[in-house]
């Protein structure tokens, strides 16, 4: 799997305030979009920032896509979150065509057992998916 670059400061400042096990698998999932982005022939690299005080993850060179977030949901049982524009159809799509059953919230969050070790083949089909989405 190809490296994700060092953490900006201010984006690893955010992470190291999620729990351990939420920030592994979230770091995790880091990794998967960093190696996804590689992999697509129409993704040039990812633009990574902070978008309402949690990373996020843009594909550059292409029109098209949409930003992933990564945060934390919930306080007395903390997740790792995987967000997506509400705007946009992904999570519903890929139900509908890959049969996605992780936990949603709404059309616009995923949420992970804090536990989780990160990217299964769902999460990276998320994350394939919103770097090339078109809005139809």
């Amino acid at each position: 799997m190809t490296d994700a670059p060092d953490l900006p400061s201010e984006i690893d400042a955010v992470f190291a305030r999620y729990p351990t096990d939420v920030r592994t698998c979230l770091l995790n999932i880091r990794r998967a979009i960093f190696h996804a982005a590689s992999r697509i022939e129409d993704v040039n690299g990812i633009e990574e920032s902070l978008k309402w005080g949690q990373p996020s993850y843009r594909g550059t060179g292409t029109r098209f896509g949409t930003a992933l977030r990564l945060g934390c949901e919930g306080q007395q049982v903390p997740r790792a979150a995987v967000y997506v524009h509400c705007g946009t159809s992904l999570i519903e799509d890929l139900k509908a065509t890959r049969g996605l059953t992780l936990e949603t919230k709404g059309n616009r969050a995923i949420l992970l057992a804090a536990g989780s070790a990160g990217p299964d083949d769902d999460i990276r089909a998320v994350i394939e998916a919103a770097l090339i989405y078109r809005k139809g």
